[in-house]
C-alpha cells in the first residue's frame, strides 16, 4: 500500500509454471474494486532478472511520498519509478554487485523518508540512504550486520557438557554463509564471532558427544563432510549414496548422542524419502546403507521427502520419521550394520488425529521409546477437521502394534511448529520452536497442556532446530535470522531459598522473619514447617504454597520475644521447605530472633534521717526506668548495723520513662548512727547497677535525775 495515497496497493505474484518465477505485479488505484496487471514476467530488467525462487523471496516497498515508486525484492532488489510497468536491478547480486547480498526478505522505508531505505535478506540488514538517487547505478547499499546478530540457521549442535566444559564449543549451517564453529577457549560461553569452515548454504551440524572430536556439516542436498579431528580440522567427504534420491534441499541427518556405549557415539541415520544409517559415524563415506522402505505417501512429488528423524535417546535401535506429506513413521532393529534389516512401523493412522500437514520435526521421549512426538506445520485452516501443531504418539504391543495420538497443541498459537525437543531431565518438559520463537510446557500429561511463550533473552524468531548435549546441561536453540542461543537446562525439581535471618528488638515486641523461595525450574507446591523454637512462634504463611516456574515467594515466620527476656538472650527455629512433587526437594533455613536494647535506672542518691533508738524508719525510694526496655530491678540490701528490711525485692516491671517506689525499713539501734547501701541491678542488663545510700543517726533519751541524800540535822526537843 502506498502510505502517501491508501487506494494504490501493488501485489507482486509468482507463477505456478515454471515454479517459482516471477509472473507479474499487479495494481490497483481504487483501494482494490479492481485490479490491473501493469508489468510480467519479464518486468524486471537490467543486469540480471527476477530469477526462479519467488517462492522464497518477494517483497514490496511503496515510497511514502510517491506511490509511483516502490522497491520490489526477488533474487535481487528491483526499483520502480513508473508504477510499476518496469523495474531496474538495483543491486546486481550475481551480476557483479557487491555492496547488496542475494535473496531479499525484508523492505521498509524510514521515517517518512524517501530516501532511507532497510532491507533484509539472506546476508542480513543493509540500509541505503538514497533510495530515491535518480541513477539506479548509483544507490549505495551498508550493510549493519556488525551490531546485530541476523545470520539464519537451519541447525546446529554444542559439544558435551556444555555449561561446565572447559572449553565448549558450538557448531551451526547458515542459509547462504556456510557452516561455521567456534570455541570458547576460556569455558565461559558469550557471543562470538563465528569461524566459517565450509560454503555454500550450511545446513544440518552434528558434534560426536563422547570424544568431541568429530565435527559434522552439511551444505544443500546431502553433501555431508566430517572433521574427525575438532571443530579446526580438515573436513572429509561423508556422503551417502543417496544423490538419486528425492531428498529435501535441507538434507536431514542425525546422530545417536545417548545410547552409545562404545568410546564414541557413532550410529547415525540420514533421510530422503528412505532412511540410510551408518554404524561408523561415516567414516568411511561408504559405510552408509540404506534401511528402509519408501516411508513417504509419495503424494508430492518431489517433495515427498523425510524432513527430519530422530534417535529414541533410550535405546539407538529405535527412531521416529516425519515426512513432508504427513507421514510418522517409528523404526525398530537399527544398528545392526546390516541393510534393510531395520523394521519400520506407519504410524500415522491414516490422519485421523495427526494432520496430513508437514511434519517438521521429530522427536521421542527420552526414557520410553514407545512416546514419540510430532511438531506439524501449515496452518489449521489446511486441515480444518484435524487442527493442531504438537501431537504425541504412544505405542504398545510388540513394535508399536498399535498406537494412540493425542493433540498436545493446548494453547499454541496457530502458527507452523518448527522444531521440537524434549527436556531428557524432565522428560514432561517439553520444548517447541515455532514461527514465533520458543514455547515450553512443564506438563505435556496434562490432557490440553499450557505452554509458555519464552522470551528470556530470546527473540520471538523462527526456530528450525534445537539441540542438548549428551549430559543435558543446555539448550540450544538456532534461529532464522537472530543467530543462536544457549539456556542452562534444569534437573528436576529444583528451589532455592534464603538460608537464614536475623531479627532484634526489645523483649516484649513481635518481629516478622521472612525467607524468599525460588522454584528454579516446574511448577510446583510447597510444604512448610517451623521446629525448633523456644520463644513463640508463628508461621504466617499458608502451607502448602504454590510457586510457579522462575518465581519467588516471601514465607513468613512471627516470634514473639518474652517480656522477660535479657539483653542478647536468643532464639532460634528450623524453617523447612519441602517440594510436594519432589519430596527429596527440601530446603532449610535458620530464623535467629535476639533481645536488644539499652537499660538504665535513676534514683535519690542518699537519704538522711534520725531517730529514737528502737524506732523504724520508712524510707520511701523512687526508681525511674532510664532505659528503652521495660525492666525489673532486683533490690538488695547492702550489710548495716542497725536492722534493715525492704518492702519488696524488686521494682517493675518498669516501660522506659516509668517510675516505682519501694519502701526501706530501718529499726534504730544503739549504736549512734548506720550507714547501709540499698542496690538496684537491671534484670534485662545485670551489669547496670545503682546505689542508693541511707544514713540513720540514732536520738538517745535524756539520762534518768541523779538523787543526791540530804542529811539535815535532828533536833532534839528536852
Amino acid at each position: 500500500m502506498a502510505p502517501s495515497d491508501n487506494d494504490v496497493l501493488y501485489a507482486q505474484v509468482a507463477s505456478i509454471n515454471p515454479a517459482g518465477g516471477h509472473l507479474g505485479v499487479w495494481k490497483t488505484t481504487n483501494g482494490g474494486a479492481s485490479w490491473t496487471m501493469v508489468s510480467g514476467p519479464s518486468g524486471p530488467s537490467g543486469c540480471d532478472g527476477a530469477g526462479q525462487q519467488s517462492w522464497y523471496n518477494q517483497i514490496l516497498a511503496v515510497d511514502p511520498n510517491n506511490p509511483d515508486a516502490l522497491y520490489m525484492g526477488t533474487i535481487d532488489q528491483f526499483r520502480s519509478t513508473n508504477g510499476g510497468t518496469s523495474f531496474t536491478n538495483v543491486s546486481c547480486g550475481y551480476a557483479g554487485g557487491n555492496d547488496l547480498h542475494v535473496d531479499q526478505h525484508a523492505l521498509a522505508y524510514v521515517g517518512g523518508s524517501s530516501s532511507v531505505l532497510l532491507v533484509g535478506n539472506d546476508g542480513g540488514i543493509y540500509v541505503t540512504l538514497n533510495a530515491d538517487e535518480a541513477n539506479v547505478n548509483s544507490v549505495v547499499f551498508n550493510q549493519l550486520n556488525d551490531t546485530v546478530s541476523t545470520i539464519e540457521f537451519y541447525s546446529g549442535d554444542i559439544t558435551n557438557n556444555f555449561a561446565y566444559a572447559a572449553q565448549p564449543g558450538v557448531n551451526a549451517g547458515a542459509q547462504d554463509n556456510g557452516s561455521s564453529t567456534y570455541v570458547w577457549t576460556t569455558g565461559v560461553p558469550g557471543p562470538a564471532m563465528w569461524q566459517l569452515r565450509r560454503g555454500g548454504d550450511g545446513m544440518f551440524a552434528r558434534i560426536e558427544q563422547k570424544a568431541g572430536l568429530r565435527w559434522y556439516q552439511e551444505s544443500q542436498n546431502g553433501n555431508l563432510y566430517v572433521s574427525t579431528t575438532g571443530a579446526g580440522g580438515s573436513y572429509g567427504n561423508a556422503t551417502g549414496a543417496w544423490s538419486g534420491d528425492t531428498r529435501s534441499f535441507v538434507f536431514p541427518y542425525e546422530m545417536d548422542k545417548f545410547d552409545c556405549p562404545g568410546a564414541i557415539c557413532d550410529h547415525m541415520i540420514a533421510g530422503s524419502y528412505r532412511v540410510w544409517e551408518t554404524v561408523l559415524g561415516a567414516v568411511p563415506a561408504s559405510s552408509w546403507y540404506i534401511n528402509s522402505p519408501n516411508l513417504t505417501k509419495g503424494t508430492l512429488g518431489n517433495r515427498s521427502f523425510i524432513n527430519q528423524l530422530s534417535y529414541a535417546p533410550s535405546t539407538n535401535t529405535t527412531a521416529i520419521v516425519g515426512t513432508n506429506d504427513g507421514n510418522v513413521q517409528i523404526g525398530y532393529a537399527l544398528g545392526q550394520g546390516v541393510a534393510n534389516t531395520a523394521i519400520w512401523v506407519n504410524v500415522t493412522g491414516n490422519n485421523t488425529v495427526l494432520p496430513n500437514r508437514p511434519v517438521l520435526d521429530v522427536a521421542m521421549d527420552p526414557e520410553n521409546a514407545n512416546i514419540g512426538y510430532a511438531a506439524v506445520g501449515g496452518f489449521n485452516q489446511n486441515t480444518p477437521t484435524t487442527p493442531g501443531h504438537v501431537f504425541r504418539v504412544e505405542c504398545s504391543g510388540l513394535n508399536c502394534s498399535s498406537f494412540t495420538w493425542a493433540d498436545k497443541s493446548g494453547n499454541l498459537p496457530n502458527i507452523p511448529a518448527d522444531s521440537i525437543i524434549v527436556n531428557p531431565n524432565i522428560p514432561e518438559q517439553v520444548f517447541v520452536g515455532t514461527d514465533w520463537g520458543l514455547y515450553y510446557t512443564n506438563d505435556i500429561n496434562a490432557t490440553t497442556p499450557v505452554w509458555e511463550h519464552f522470551t528470556a533473552g530470546l527473540p520471538a524468531i523462527m526456530i528450525w532446530d534445537m539441540a542438548v548435549d549428551r549430559d543435558g546441561t543446555t539448550l540450544a536453540v538456532f534461529t532464522r535470522s537472530r543467530g543462536a542461543y544457549v539456556w542452562p537446562l534444569p534437573h528436576g525439581y529444583e528451589a532455592e531459598m534464603t538460608s537464614s535471618s536475623s531479627l532484634e528488638d526489645a523483649p516484649g515486641m513481635v518481629v516478622t522473619h521472612q525467607f524468599t523461595v525460588t522454584n528454579l525450574t516446574l511448577d510446583d507446591s510447597y510444604t512448610l514447617a517451623v521446629d525448633g523454637a523456644t520463644w513463640p512462634t508463628t508461621l504466617l504463611t499458608t502451607s502448602p504454597i504454590t510457586i510457579p516456574a522462575s518465581t519467588s515467594s516471601v514465607v513468613s515466620v512471627q516470634v514473639e520475644i518474652p517480656a522477660d527476656a535479657t539483653l542478647a538472650q536468643a532464639d532460634a527455629f528450623d524453617l523447612v521447605v519441602t517440594s510436594v512433587n519432589d519430596p527429596t526437594l527440601i530446603l532449610t533455613a535458620v530464623g535467629t530472633t535476639t533481645a536488644t536494647g539499652t537499660a538504665g535506672v535513676s534514683t535519690p542518691n542518699a537519704q538522711n534521717n534520725s531517730a529514737e533508738v528502737g524506732t523504724t524508719l520508712t524510707y520511701t525510694l523512687q526508681v525511674t526506668n532510664t532505659g528503652t526496655v521495660t525492666d525489673t530491678f532486683a533490690l538488695m540490701v547492702g550489710s548495716s548495723v542497725y536492722t534493715v528490711t525492704s518492702s519488696a525485692n524488686w521494682v517493675g516491671p518498669l516501660g522506659p520513662g516509668a517510675s516505682g517506689t519501694v519502701e526501706i525499713y530501718v529499726t534504730v539501734g544503739n549504736a549512734i548512727s548506720d550507714t547501709v547501701a540499698v542496690t538496684f541491678t537491671s534484670t534485662f542488663d545485670p551489669t547496670v547497677i545503682t546505689n542508693v545510700t541511707l544514713t540513720t543517726t540514732a536520738i538517745f533519751p535524756p539520762p534518768p535525775p541523779t538523787f543526791y541524800p540530804v542529811y539535815l540535822p535532828v533536833i532534839v526537843r528536852p
